[in-house]
């Protein structure tokens, strides 16, 4: 085998794991997302705590 085509290989893997990375991520943003209207529902935050609570706890997203 020639390292190009384990060269390929190995990128066509780590475009495989990138892929599945950014959907995980997606999915965890969704569910957090929703996680934190539940929250902000049970204790009745208004919108200037919930806009307060979003600014400074903003997480990348994304990054690892």
């Amino acid at each position: 085998m020639t390292s190009t085509v384990k060269g390929s290989e190995w990128c066509k893997f780590f475009a495989e794991q990138k892929a599945e990375h950014q959907a995980l991520t997606a999915e965890i943003i969704a569910h957090e997302i929703r996680l934190n209207d539940i929250v902000y529902d049970a204790f009745n935050l208004t919108p200037d705590a919930w806009q307060l609570i979003e600014e400074t706890t903003k997480y990348p997203y994304g990054e690892v």
